[in-house]
């Protein structure tokens, strides 16, 4: 109630606050590969990279919420 709490003592009984901590946390597992050798390599790194990219939105998006708390 915006008047009745700024009465000082009966204001209180009709005020609130309200603290929130809230933790968010990213966990991204990789998994190394050995190549034999340069071709198998060259697959191996445009195969994460195209889940890098699938992946980025969600990344981007998550780190945009944590930015604007």
């Amino acid at each position: 109630m915006p008047i009745v709490g700024d009465i000082p003592y009966v204001g209180n009984l009709f005020k609130s606050t309200e603290t929130a901590n809230i933790r968010r946390e990213l966990l991204m597992l990789i998994t190394p590969y050995i190549a034999n050798n340069a071709e198998e390599a060259d697959v191996l790194t445009k195969a994460f990279q195209k889940k890098l990219k699938e992946i980025e939105p969600l990344i981007t998006q998550r780190i945009d919420d944590v930015v604007d708390f």
